[in-house]
């Protein structure tokens, strides 16, 4: 049984790539760093989407973006900014497709040894190891397991949040506007962990801390071009379960430890197990939180990325739904 999911799995993988190529890669070329489909005239005619450069597409449409934000936010005419879509015509559900299968991609070599070699011994291998999992093969028993990092870091992070509380009460727009480059490490490496930003395979002390902040910078990018396309291509009602779960692993919203216990307990898998009412008032918050201040910034994912329940049971005057609260109230 195992052995044919996997096998799916891995097909599923290639038939994405094969979309990918006929649909999106070399489709699409930059015309003056804005990203537009494939026109004759392009004044520099460089192709730019495929499985290889998706740092370069972020980055590119990340300020095409904030190109847009400045452009219109005088006039205030943002049905205009969202509808403009000869600059970005890309759909966010190849955006998000064309994200997910670049990772997966580059974890075939690794799993597919391993399941040459071990075959029905690959599950024992992925419950040791679930981060070497490509998306489409993690088993839904297993789902659990793949996220207990996600869990630790959120704890991590909780802990963070009460050692600052004063501070983050005292002034918690400057908090959450600082940049990945102005958090303190011991945010850092939680962040890093919460939102798999590195090698399972690589201990983090190989990584100079300058690297983890470039891909907790690009990490933010990537979740502030996902906001845009969102609310450009329907808006948050319009996401189905899976695309929501997504959209809160992705940001960070997800109460792992709750989610995971409720997994547990009722023998389901998470996909199962969520409140898809809950999660689409999460991502509403949180998409406009980042809209309603323009310095917000890393350090909210940092208040998000939280483990809600462990600061509740600690004090209720200072826990996270106080701080995040406090946060609403400012912004």
């Amino acid at each position: 049984m195992f052995l044919n999911f996997y096998k799916k799995g891995l097909k599923d993988i290639w038939f994405n790539y094969k979309s990918l190529r006929k649909e999106v890669f070399n489709k699409y070329h930059i015309d003056n760093k804005i990203i537009v489909p494939g026109k004759k005239n392009a004044i520099a005619k460089v192709k730019i989407i495929n499985n290889r450069n998706n740092k370069q597409l972020i980055k590119i449409l990340n300020n095409t973006i904030n190109n847009y934000k400045n452009e219109y936010r005088a006039t205030n005419d943002f049905k205009k900014f969202f509808n403009n879509k000869y600059e970005i015509s890309l759909k966010r559900s190849d955006f998000v497709k064309l994200l997910r299968t670049g990772k997966d991609i580059a974890k075939i070599p690794m799993f597919g040894l391993i399941f040459i070699i071990f075959e029905e011994l690959t599950v024992l291998i992925c419950y040791l190891f679930p981060s070497i999992t490509p998306s489409t093969c993690i088993l839904p028993q297993l789902s659990s397991r793949y996220y207990q990092s996600s869990k630790m870091a959120q704890n991590k992070l909780g802990k963070v949040v009460i050692k600052h509380q004063d501070q983050i009460q005292k002034d918690i727009i400057k908090y959450a506007s600082r940049t990945p480059y102005t958090i303190t490490e011991e945010e850092l490496y939680p962040l890093i962990d919460l939102f798999k930003l590195r090698s399972p395979l690589i201990p983090l002390r190989f990584y100079s801390t300058e690297t983890l902040r470039d891909n907790l910078q690009l990490k933010f990018q990537e979740i502030l071009v996902d906001n845009f396309l969102i609310l450009r291509d329907g808006g948050i009602w319009n996401l189905n379960k899976l695309e929501l779960l997504d959209a809160c692993i992705n940001r960070g919203l997800i109460n792992y430890d709750k989610l995971i216990k409720a997994s547990r307990e009722s023998n389901k898998s998470l996909y199962d197990s969520i409140d898809q009412n809950i999660l689409r008032l999460r991502l509403f918050k949180f998409i406009n939180d980042l809209n309603l201040v323009e310095t917000t910034n890393v350090g909210y994912l940092s208040l998000n990325g939280c483990s809600m329940d462990m600061i509740d049971n600690i004090d209720p005057n200072k826990s996270l739904t106080f701080i995040r609260q406090t946060l609403v109230n400012n912004l």
